[in-house]
């Protein structure tokens, strides 16, 4: 789509211009874009809309989206459920969904085991289990400083809590924190979880991005409101989102670095609440 334009701009651009020195410019006040930017690591995931949208304040190093859908809040849908208090609403949901898959792909290299963590008795209390998952957490940190992770809390049939988890974790490098299951081959543990059972799974196989996406982002449960649908530790690469007017040269430019030595990975399209279109495409660096 892009790459089309670029001949039909050339000359309109200044052959003077130094690419490697064009970034979107920081304004403050309203600015129109027409395109949002999501840099995850090698990921680029590329909104376009198709009429111009004005952003407040627009700052490039954080995410500031906090305006509210006014159209979305007085659907007469959701009179009817306005004082049913503990449901996720739907749009929080697919947030939590791309923000989980975002951060995976961001740190798509880092992880390299994924880890279960059960709970021996029905423990269904959220906060209680969220308060053994931290001393946990604690505990694998105080032994590896620079310990990584994403984990997706789960309700069992049964109720019971259960956690999986990409990590930074591995069975080679870290075996005073994972260790052979007795009497298993092949199969492994996780230190300091004493409050149930584990299993420890490499990754080296697996695709990451792909696992994230089928397993860990499956419906959330409603018992998770009120709490984080995920958790994950700081030190991890953040997505970085951009928002762009390809009407400006310098906005089109700094895309079309970006997107140059890449290969498109998903494409597709979408509607807004109004009823637009929104043209969605994924783009992977191939170097």
């Amino acid at each position: 789509m892009l790459r089309e334009r670029v001949k039909s701009r050339e000359s309109v651009m200044s052959p003077l211009l130094d690419s490697s020195l064009i970034i979107p410019t920081k304004i403050t006040g309203n600015k129109k874009y027409n395109f949002k930017l999501v840099i995850c690591g090698d990921y680029l995931q590329l909104y376009k809309f198709n009429k111009d949208k004005l952003k407040k304040d627009i700052n490039l190093e954080k995410d500031k989206e906090k305006n509210i859908d006014i159209n979305y809040l007085f659907k007469e849908a959701n009179y009817s459920r306005k004082e049913d208090k503990k449901i996720i609403e739907y749009k929080n949901i697919m947030r939590s969904k791309f923000q989980l898959q975002r951060l995976v792909k961001s740190n798509e290299n880092v992880f390299k085991t994924f880890i279960t963590l059960t709970f021996k008795e029905n423990i269904k209390d959220i906060k209680y289990a969220n308060k053994k998952f931290d001393i946990w957490r604690t505990k694998i940190k105080s032994t590896k400083k620079d310990f990584l992770y994403v984990c997706v809390p789960e309700f069992q049939k049964r109720g019971a809590i259960h956690y999986h988890l990409l990590t930074n974790l591995d069975i080679k490098e870290n075996p005073n924190l994972i260790i052979p299951q007795n009497n298993k081959k092949n199969q492994y543990d996780v230190k300091y979880w004493s409050y149930g059972f584990t299993s420890v799974f490499a990754m080296q196989d697996i695709n990451v991005v792909g696992y994230i996406s089928k397993y860990m982002t499956k419906d959330i449960d409603n018992r998770l409101w009120g709490h984080r649908r995920y958790l994950s530790s700081r030190d991890l690469i953040q997505p970085i989102e951009t928002y762009l007017d390809l009407d400006n040269d310098l906005d089109f430019v700094y895309l079309l670095e970006k997107i140059s030595e890449t290969n498109i990975t998903y494409k597709n399209q979408y509607l807004d609440y109004f009823g637009d279109t929104i043209d969605f495409i994924e783009y992977k660096n191939n170097v």
